[in-house]
């Protein structure tokens, strides 16, 4: 000990680590010789060697080894020495430009703060003392290395994060969040090679509250400018520097990522939304929610709280309403877009649907208006059964089922009952085929007919057009009539023809063509069989179709050139002429494609259906309110108004957001029908009636 009186700087370190290392190995040669000893005791006294060293009086070598050296210590005032040469060191090497000799210099402070904490923590019971010991753990123990060492320690670093942290700020934001990201990941990397878990935590919170809480308000600023410059690397550090710690983030830019993707997301669909184009509008929501997605999971390691953001983002996208519009667009483009990629088209494989489809759900899931959606889904999937042109039924099934068990079997039940119409349907046309096989006069034309229960598909309240339909189709209508009867005794069919539709074959020009079209399509068409050229009312009298509904199914085979006007000169205002205008068959018409299928309906009609299945979605609301009001009363017996309206909310959330003036209108709705009534002590309280 006397030598490492005249010694200073690394030599008095590397003096004492040499001291430390002969004092230990000749501590071990002790302790060995003496469990020799106490092997040899035990054997001639015919007792265990723990039961030897366990002897009042007795002492572990081990135990009386570092006591020695702890009272050396003392007596030559070597552990401040030590302590404040190794923070001496540590600044003078910092200073210098490449840090030389530092590698080596830790090696030795590692090893003299390891023998301080186990000099300082040797008091420990003596059955213990064979464990070897944790320095993570006991350095928490210390007093000496916590109060003369770890202080002092930090300081210096607090200093010296300052000055560094002054340096790195004539950057501009972007080069300050990569050069302090880089710096504090080299303090911690060499602060685990020679310190204790317990002061490399204490680092990591000093470097974020100089290097990060300190310059929280530059970060936040330059957010914005990080996530448009749209490098990655520059995003993942962000997140790095602001989550540098488990106990993070000490800057949460959740709100400027949530306000970021709001705003820019909107930015590409506000021009979509003026001439609304579903294929358009839901591949940008796709596109951006997969990019922004993408840098959550690659970049911001899933952070929940930017997940939260992300959805908190795009439902406000979702659920944004144009300033000329009573209601988000998305629910309608939604429906459009999943009917577009489930109609046959030929262009995508089944598994391309189906990721297609899965990517759509996550639109939907962000709708508030999921009642919306459900009415014009529940329209778009009719047509597609109906006219069969859905590209795999099996896929339409495991949509419904995907949508079922996220918001329950209500939500599905008239959705599946609709696929289970059809199959039923088809079994029943197969039948009635194989029947009509039998029969003695053969049939013109045998039909396939969905049988659809009234309740379940959109078909609307309104009565069908009237028609007379052709006289092959008469006798087929007939004919099921009697077989479904026959089958189900007791059931009323009532016959749908808007919703019908058929294949005519042409024989009097040169090249043959099979067009589909609607069944009152078809019955005008077929009229001129018989006759070249008739008048609008002759066809009206014919087919029993009124006035208007007749010129929207000619406007159909006019433009599509089956039929012209023996006027031209009314080409562009025939719908607006008299009934006396005659309408021709066009016998030198010649299409490009030997099958097509004619128009049956406009944009203004779309439009128009767009808006009566909108308003019937909002009218439902009302029904679907009162019966959740009467649930929640039926459970609650008595309820003040303000409970009332919060568990209405709460039971609505899965379907749509309701509006309280609507919620009012349904409780006076129910006052009316007297299935509640107000109590007679405070007025603002209901009771249920049973």
């Amino acid at each position: 000990m006397e030598v490492l009186a005249y010694k200073t700087g690394v030599e008095f370190l590397q003096a004492y680590v040499r001291c430390w290392d002969d004092y230990q190995r000749c501590t071990e040669f002790i302790h060995r010789l003496y469990n020799h000893f106490n092997a040899n005791i035990a054997r001639l006294s015919g007792i265990r060697s723990c039961e030897v060293t366990a002897m009042q009086g007795c002492i572990h070598t081990t135990t009386l080894s570092i006591q020695i050296w702890k009272d050396m210590l003392s007596h030559y005032d070597l552990i401040p020495r030590m302590i404040k040469c190794i923070i001496e060191e540590v600044r003078h090497i910092q200073q210098q430009p490449h840090g030389h000799g530092l590698d080596t210099m830790l090696i030795y402070a590692k090893d003299i703060l390891y023998s301080i904490v186990k000099i300082d923590c040797s008091r420990r019971p003596q059955n213990a003392q064979s464990r070897p010991l944790d320095v993570h753990t006991e350095a928490r123990k210390s007093m000496v290395y916590i109060n003369q060492f770890e202080v002092n320690y930090l300081i210096l670093m607090e200093h010296t994060y300052n000055e560094k942290c002054m340096l790195l700020t004539q950057n501009n934001m972007a080069v300050y969040i990569r050069e302090a990201l880089d710096f504090m990941n080299r303090e911690v990397a060499m602060a685990e090679v020679w310190l204790p878990s317990l002061t490399i935590d204490k680092i990591k919170q000093e470097m974020m509250a100089v290097f990060v809480e300190a310059q929280a308000q530059p970060i936040l600023i330059s957010v914005n400018a990080i996530l448009r410059s749209g490098n990655d690397d520059d995003l993942k550090k962000l997140y790095d520097l602001t989550h540098f710690t488990d106990m993070g983030p000490w800057v949460d830019f959740d709100t400027q990522f949530y306000e970021y993707i709001k705003t820019t997301v909107l930015e590409k669909t506000a021009p979509l939304m003026k001439f609304p184009t579903a294929q358009e509008y839901i591949d940008v929501l796709l596109r951006e929610y997969t990019h922004f997605r993408n840098i959550l999971v690659n970049l911001f390691r899933n952070n929940n709280r930017l997940h939260a953001a992300l959805g908190n983002a795009f439902r406000s996208v979702v659920n944004h309403r144009p300033s000329n519009s009573d209601g988000a667009t998305a629910p309608d483009m939604l429906a459009r877009y999943v009917d577009s990629i489930l109609r046959k088209n030929g262009k995508s494989s089944s598994s391309d649907i189906e990721d297609t489809l899965d990517k759509c759900l996550d639109v939907f899931r962000f709708m508030d208006d999921k009642d919306i959606f459900q009415k014009f889904y529940s329209h778009h999937l009719a047509k597609r059964l109906i006219f069969n042109c859905s590209t795999n039924q099996d896929l339409e099934e495991a949509l419904i089922m995907k949508i079922k068990v996220h918001y329950g079997h209500e939500y599905t039940n008239k959705l599946q009952r609709m696929i289970s119409d059809r199959n039923v349907s088809l079994t029943l046309s197969t039948e009635f085929s194989t029947q009509c096989s039998k029969l003695s006069t053969k049939m013109e034309v045998i039909p396939t007919v969905y049988v659809l229960q009234t309740g379940s598909w959109p078909l609307g309240s309104a009565a069908p057009e009237p028609l007379d339909l052709p006289r092959g189709l008469v006798r087929a209508s007939q004919e099921f009539q009697k077989f479904y009867s026959n089958k189900y005794n007791g059931r009323l069919l009532h016959w749908n023809h808007q919703l019908s539709s058929g294949e005519v074959r042409t024989t009097y020009l040169p090249r043959q063509y099979f067009i589909s079209m609607s069944v009152y399509q078809m019955s005008v068409l077929l009229l001129f069989n018989a006759a070249d050229r008739l008048t609008i009312s002759d066809i009206g009298a014919r087919t029993k179709i009124s006035s208007k509904p007749l010129r929207l199914q000619l406007n159909g085979l006019i433009d599509c050139k089956l039929l012209m006007l023996s006027n031209p000169a009314t080409k562009y205002n025939w719908q607006a002429a008299s009934d006396d205008l005659v309408i021709m068959l066009n016998k030198s018409f010649a299409g490009k494609r030997i099958r097509f299928k004619v128009a049956t309906t406009s944009s203004k009609e779309v439009k128009e259906e767009t808006d009566r299945t909108r308003a019937a979605a909002i009218e439902d609301r009302s029904i679907w309110l009162q019966a959740a009001i009467v649930r929640i009363m039926k459970a609650r017996q008595t309820l003040d108004h303000s409970q009332l309206t919060t568990e209405t909310i709460q039971q609505c959330a899965g379907r749509f957001k309701p509006n309280i003036s609507l919620i009012k209108k349904a409780i006076e709705t129910l006052l009316e029908k007297q299935f509640l009534e107000r109590s007679p002590e405070k007025r603002d309280t209901y009771i249920y009636l049973a």
